[in-house]
């Protein structure tokens, strides 16, 4: 995958799922498409599945009668176009966008895989949970059916976040997050800081519909708390696979993303929080 440029537009339909299907290619007898202004597609170009997002204030033709057309268009981007390759999980057909951002391959959404859904008066740090924050019921399609699953994807205790992400891909660790808020921080950005906001200006570029391809939409917690209930709509919490330390194996490493602020919070989550995901490359 050609690396990206990191500091670009990034247009919010993107990640909202706000795209159309079309399989435009060389065989389907089309010979050209046309993406409006602020409008994503999914469209099949030089024989892959990529997301083409419009920042533009012009439609613009994209040429697919040819292959060499089609691939003139790729490597030619016109001024206000993004052109992002995708993932299709093979579980539920849910599809990513991906980002590069430094050496590492990241999904460009909230991670969205709801094999079964509790409410949040349901909790554990031993059983797998999975949740859709303002949602209370058990059934799946209706759980999907909801604007906050689209726009925020799920959220997932420790249990369930360990083993979330599909083959060919992980939850990030520790270390692989601090490479991450490093490569977008221009100040102090300190891997083991613990209950400050650091990594200064990552948090904001990392949470930006206008700076960062990767928006860390912010899906709120499912918390251990009594009364049970959905907190920080607005507030994203991200879990990581590294546990805390030996004396404390029900906690795992996390990041809180607060729009508005500029650095990442890294903290200690229980392991009956529910939380996001996001997805990295192996």
């Amino acid at each position: 995958m050609k690396q990206k440029l990191l500091l670009i537009s990034f247009v919010l339909c993107l990640v909202l799922m706000g795209f159309a299907s079309s399989n435009v290619s060389a065989s389907s007898g089309v010979a050209a498409y046309y993406v409006g202004p602020g409008e994503s597609y999914l469209v099949t170009l030089d024989g892959a599945e990529r997301f083409i997002t419009n920042t533009a204030a012009s439609t613009i033709f994209i040429p697919a009668r040819t292959l060499a057309e089609q691939q003139s268009f790729i490597n030619n981007l016109p001024s206000g176009v993004l052109d992002f390759l995708t993932f299709v999980d093979p579980r539920d057909e849910n599809i990513y966008p991906q980002v590069q951002i430094g050496t590492q391959i990241w999904m460009a959404k909230n991670l969205a895989y709801l094999p079964s859904v509790v409410g949040p008066a349901i909790g554990s740090g031993t059983t797998p949970y999975y949740y859709v924050h303002g949602y209370d019921g058990t059934s799946v399609s209706a759980a999907k059916a909801t604007t906050n699953y689209a726009t925020h994807g799920a959220l997932y205790n420790w249990v369930a976040a360990s083993s979330a992400c599909p083959v060919g891909w992980h939850l990030p660790t520790d270390a692989e997050v601090h490479i991450l808020e490093a490569q977008l921080s221009t100040g102090t950005c300190d891997a083991s800081s613990y209950q400050i906001w650091d990594c200064q200006p990552a948090g904001a570029r990392l949470v930006s519909s206008t700076y960062s391809a990767f928006p860390a939409l912010s899906g709120g917690v499912s918390p251990c708390a009594t009364p049970a209930g959905w907190y920080s709509l607005g507030i994203g919490h991200f879990w990581t696979s590294t546990n805390s330390s030996p004396t404390w194996s029900n906690l795992n490493v996390g990041r809180v993303l607060w729009p508005g602020n500029e650095g990442i919070w890294r903290e200690n989550f229980d392991h009956c929080l529910g939380a996001s995901v996001r997805c990295l490359k192996d």
